[in-house]
């Protein structure tokens, strides 16, 4: 007992000392992943900075427009972050477009609601079209895809449109949905058997 003992804790000791230059790898390939990309605020809510993490392509010219795709996380409303989306985002980006990962906020079913999510995401979109020159971005262009209540997030920049008096609007050109939450009415509905 005391020989294994003793071998688990050698074992333990080795491995944290050999693992110390891959958790410094670890650390390092997530600092380097920030200078992949540009990280700017579209809005600030009770102290709250949102933020737009743009990958851009590597051969995108100064005076340029390229088409974008902005990407939302699901979640369930309540958990998640906009990292979950850089990989799509990194993907896009090397196809030529714009990738952009959102940060949105997340309900918290107190005083942040998915309601608020729903605003957060028309502001991503009347942002950008108000901001494209200065960010490369084509306005006519611009993309959302979600996954799941980011699916549900897309959809309402649609449906829920805002239009400013210069007539931007929230409203992306394209929608891409996976797996969105959209029916969330009746749960006391009876499936028929047959």
């Amino acid at each position: 007992m005391k020989n294994t003992l003793f071998f688990l804790l050698l074992l333990t000791v080795i491995c944290s000392l050999g693992c110390q230059d891959k958790i410094k790898e670890s650390s390092q390939v997530k600092l380097d992943e920030q200078k992949d990309h540009v990280v700017t605020t579209y809005k600030s809510v009770n102290g709250i900075l949102l933020q737009l993490h743009m990958f851009y392509p590597g051969d995108l010219k100064k005076e340029e427009r390229r088409p974008a795709i902005a990407f939302f996380h699901g979640g369930g409303w309540t958990i998640g972050n906009y990292s979950w989306a850089f990989n799509n985002a990194r993907h896009y980006s090397s196809l030529g477009m714009i990738g952009i990962a959102v940060q949105y906020r997340l309900s918290n079913r107190k005083d942040i609601t998915p309601v608020d999510a729903m605003q957060d995401a028309k502001d991503v979109f009347l942002w950008l079209r108000t901001h494209a020159d200065s960010l490369g971005i084509d306005p006519d262009k611009i993309a959302g895809e979600g996954w799941s209540a980011g699916g549900h997030l897309v959809v309402s920049t649609a449906v829920f449109a805002d239009i400013l008096p210069n007539r931007i609007n929230s409203v992306p050109n394209a929608l891409i949905l996976k797996s969105p939450a959209l029916d969330k009415g009746r749960t006391d509905r009876v499936t028929p058997t047959i």
